[in-house]
């Protein structure tokens, strides 16, 4: 009788050990499949290596050319931002570019903006959050030149074939 008990613990203890795994194992595909279909995966900033890089070039370039100004034509640079700029960006931008304009010329303002750093927090279908860090090159008629670094965040949403700024956090 002893030995037949011993016999069958080694089976009872393999049975409870794969009904344990096959346990886990179905609530390991359930959290998956969970994470997979709720907020936590739809951020392809990670994942989506094309698109990530599409972002990149699109907000580089974007910065560059939106805070970068010479103060004999500030009109360029309008006319640049009205294609890169949408949503409440464009009033952020237009507010603080009206001072740009009036006092540019007077001071013979020269604006250079530069990208050193990009980096996408999220992804998700058309909109992104990105991280800028950038220097600033500033020449002034008098001569004076003067430097400095800021930090953006950047809000971007894909709109007729390109990536288009629609928030500007300056951090």
């Amino acid at each position: 009788m002893i030995e037949s008990l011993i016999k069958r613990v080694p089976t009872a203890v393999l049975a409870a050990v794969a009904v344990l795994a096959t346990v886990l194992a179905l609530w390991s595909g359930a959290a998956t499949y969970q994470l997979r279909t709720d907020g936590a995966a739809a951020n392809h900033a990670l994942t989506d290596v094309a698109g990530t890089e599409a972002v990149i070039d699109g907000v580089t370039e974007a910065v560059e050319t939106v805070f970068s100004y010479e103060y004999r034509d500030t009109a360029r640079t309008r006319e640049a931002a009205r294609e890169l700029l949408v949503g409440a960006a464009v009033e952020q931008y237009e507010a603080l570019f009206a001072e740009v304009e009036r006092r540019a010329p007077e001071r013979r303002t020269v604006l250079s903006t530069a990208v050193r750093s990009v980096g996408v927090v999220e992804l998700r279908d058309d909109r992104a959050t990105v991280l800028v860090f950038v220097d600033q090159q500033i020449l002034q008629g008098d001569g004076t030149h003067t430097s400095g670094a800021s930090q953006l965040e950047i809000s971007v949403v894909h709109d007729d074939g390109s990536w288009r700024i629609d928030g500007i956090t300056v951090l």
